[in-house]
């Protein structure tokens, strides 16, 4: 592990040193942190093509360093036979349109990387669609974890086409892109994407004049791509414009999907008890008793009116709310009783996966999943036959 300030270039021997170290056949450094150095793209490229020669390298952390026009440098070092990078942090440098597709050549073939950090690069549409379109449709490309929050994307269609054609995603942040679902109030403002994608992705987002029309039609397109994704587990939606109505298509999805285990909408207007969203906002609680894989959901605020649907559901068992009930004690209570519940028959179901013989707990299970759930009888179920395994 190797950690630099900005001592590189207050001494230019440093930025030398390094180099021959990075170089050196002998080199066993694993991780080399240089965030927030300003090295610009002078100073960066001279270090990427030390690191052409380094096999043992497997993080870089490169953000907030002026990093703008050397996309093609980056992606030329991804392609190297002898890089072993997994990690490569580029979050907080203005990469340009060009740079950004540079680097999106180098990520189509490049078979090590694993995680892309891109936060506050302020890509917009046009920077970030080379970057989807290289993890589609691939052989090569591995990115299990891909971050593009913070960089004005108001279109979702190549994000959809993300979801339906790449299979080793696990983990999307999206989270500060406040106008990607098209908040009602700023839909109409929103831009295409790019004419390079392809017309069947745009015809969702202009269906109709009606902001709140194509906002709905947009979101009604990433649930129906998340619905029959198998490897996504960890979704942030964040700070992206979603209302009662974009994020009900999202809960439909997850009456499907069981592979989605964690989804973040803080900071999202989801939550609406006027008489003419209440309707809406109903509608997405309805959907929680029937998920089937959600573990972790984070939430602004959970309404007296919506516990009832917390209560039916037996997946949740972490709820992190940005507005802590601290006011109403007995309602906070009710719920943490809810996920405490749910993480006791998710302990039982991890036991139960490695039993061969456990025909009563598979039973308890299908109970659990029925409409006419006996919970008493459930529990003394599920009791008698761990105490068995303590046994």
């Amino acid at each position: 592990h190797c950690q630099l300030g900005q001592s590189i270039l207050n001494d230019g021997r440093i930025l030398g040193l390094l180099c021959d170290y990075l170089r050196h056949s002998s080199s066993s450094i694993k991780s080399l942190q240089l965030a927030g150095n300003r090295l610009g793209d002078e100073t960066t490229t001279t270090i990427l093509q030390a690191l052409e020669e380094n096999k043992n390298l497997l993080d870089l952390d490169l953000n907030t360093n002026y990093i703008e026009t050397i996309g093609d440098v980056v992606g030329h070092y991804l392609t190297t036979s002898t890089c072993s990078l997994q990690q490569l942090n580029l979050s907080y440098n203005w990469l340009t349109p060009v740079a950004a597709r540079d680097l999106a050549h180098g990520l189509a073939i490049c078979t090590k990387l694993r995680e892309l950090d891109l936060h506050g690069c302020i890509l917009g549409n046009q920077g970030v669609l080379p970057i989807l379109e290289s993890q589609i449709g691939s052989s090569a490309n591995r990115l299990q974890v891909l971050r593009l929050s913070l960089n004005e994307l108001t279109s979702i269609s190549p994000l959809s086409k993300l979801l339906r054609n790449n299979s080793t995603l696990k983990i999307l942040d999206l989270q500060w892109n406040q106008e990607l679902f098209g908040n009602l109030n700023d839909v109409g403002q929103t831009q295409p994407y790019d004419d390079r994608a392809d017309e069947e992705d745009h015809s969702h987002d202009s269906d109709s004049s009606n902001p709140m029309d194509r906002a709905l039609v947009a979101a009604n397109d990433f649930a129906a791509a998340l619905q029959f994704n198998t490897t996504l587990r960890t979704l942030t939606l964040s700070h992206c414009g979603l209302t009662a109505r974009t994020v009900a298509p999202i809960f439909q999805a997850l009456i499907v999907n069981a592979s989605l285990t964690h989804l973040d909408l803080k900071n999202n207007a989801i939550v609406d008890q006027n008489n003419d969203c209440f309707e809406a906002s109903e509608c997405w609680a309805s959907c929680l008793p029937a998920a089937k894989g959600l573990q972790h959901l984070q939430l602004d605020d959970v309404p007296k009116e919506y516990e009832h649907f917390f209560h039916a559901n037996f997946s949740l068992f972490h709820l992190t709310l940005s507005s802590p009930l601290n006011q109403n004690h007995q309602q906070k209570s009710c719920l943490e009783e809810y996920l405490t519940r749910n993480q006791v028959y998710h302990g039982a179901e991890l036991l139960i996966r490695h039993d061969t013989k456990g025909h009563m707990c598979q039973l308890a299970l299908m109970r659990l999943a029925s409409k006419e759930r006996d919970l008493p009888a459930l529990y003394l179920v599920l009791r008698d036959r761990l105490a068995g395994w303590m046994e």
